[in-house]
């Protein structure tokens, strides 16, 4: 028998100790008399046979080829609460937008590293108070570039469906991938839920799929770093006026919506305002003048695509990888305008025989 037979053997009596060889065949939509001459030796597999068993065994298919993951991609994610519980899949478009980024820095190889820095706290508390003492004033603002600079945690943000978040624990980076939507409060929010993934290691192989394990924890602990039960109890939020209202949203990067979520957790008043966020932000945070409007910018700025500095530059010294470099752009790509290299990358071929090639 092959390595690969072997491997297939294995993890089908270890993991599916209930499941027949004939019933992994039809699960796969193969003979079983094929699978069981491949798996005897008498017949190889295709390659489309290889990652059909991979996904059924929820294996990689690098594991299956070579015994060992030359590229480790561990995943966490914050997914949407339905009526009994978390769901634990992605949705197609974030499995496509998480290949994507996953490809893009398994290409990247060695990255610029950050500056040392430590580790995500599991406390809000402290994690809040090394963001504010490593970025300074307004952090939760701009807390995508807080967490780069403090914890050395990438941040990338790309259109995912719903309000899907997702950590990645990669070979050569720690990433963050938010939505891009124009609600910044709400991506903040993500991002710092995110956090709390990657400070207890709530990760599992990629292949595996999202763990949906901790989400009620990561929503506590993103609600006390934005939101500190402390600063919330020191407000009188049943006289809170619009004006005041409008510069705390404004100033703590945080959603009308979580804000109201949290005084409710806390048993606090909800403030005296029924309106939308945007018309109290537009009729309270003041233009400088007919080219700055602020809260026009910060809605920009949210709903665009973002990767980190390093990542592209590193692209772009390499020149090897364009397509994946107009993607993380969002730039449309021509094949006929550069003399792109394609080296061999088992990978990306794997990536695209499951459809997951970013374009």
């Amino acid at each position: 028998m092959t390595a690969i037979t072997d491997r297939v053997l294995e993890k089908l009596q270890s993991a599916e100790p209930a499941t027949s060889q004939a019933q992994l065949a039809r699960s796969i939509g193969m003979d079983p008399s094929a699978l069981s001459r491949a798996l005897s030796g008498q017949r190889g597999l295709s390659g489309a046979e290889i990652v059909a068993l991979a996904q059924q065994l929820r294996v990689s298919t690098d594991w299956l080829l070579l015994g060992e993951e030359p590229f480790p991609a561990l995943i966490a994610a914050r997914h949407d609460y339905n009526v009994g519980g978390y769901s634990a899949d992605l949705s197609e478009e974030a499995n496509l937008a998480v290949a994507g980024v996953v490809t893009a820095y398994e290409q990247a190889g060695d990255l610029p590293e950050w500056p040392a820095s430590p580790a995500v706290p599991g406390e809000p508390a402290n994690a809040r108070t090394m963001l504010a003492g490593e970025y300074g004033p307004g952090w939760q603002r701009n807390l995508a570039d807080a967490v780069e600079r403090t914890f050395g945690i990438d941040v990338v943000k790309l259109p995912l469906p719903g309000h899907a978040g997702v950590s990645l624990k990669l070979t050569n980076a720690v990433v963050i991938v938010v939505p891009v939507e124009a609600i910044w409060g709400r991506q903040n929010f993500t991002i710092a839920h995110e956090l709390w993934h990657v400070a207890h290691g709530d990760f599992t192989p990629l292949h595996e799929g999202a763990s949906s394990s901790g989400e009620a924890n990561a929503n506590a602990y993103a609600a006390e770093l934005l939101m500190p039960a402390e600063q919330m109890r020191a407000v009188d939020w049943a006289t809170v006026g619009e004006k005041t209202l409008a510069e705390w949203i404004w100033e703590n990067g945080v959603s009308l919506s979580a804000l109201r979520q949290r005084l409710s957790t806390l048993g606090l008043p909800l403030p005296p305002y029924d309106g939308t966020p945007l018309s109290l932000l537009r009729l309270h945070v003041p233009r400088q003048n007919v080219f700055h409007d602020p809260v026009t910018e910060r809605r920009a700025d949210s709903s665009k695509r973002r990767f980190p500095v390093r990542l592209l530059a590193r692209h772009e010294e390499l020149g090897t990888h364009l397509q994946t470099l107009s993607w993380m752009l969002g730039a449309p790509y021509d094949p006929d305008s550069s003399d792109e290299q394609r080296p061999a990358n088992r990978a990306s071929d794997l990536a695209a025989l499951f459809g997951l090639t970013p374009a």
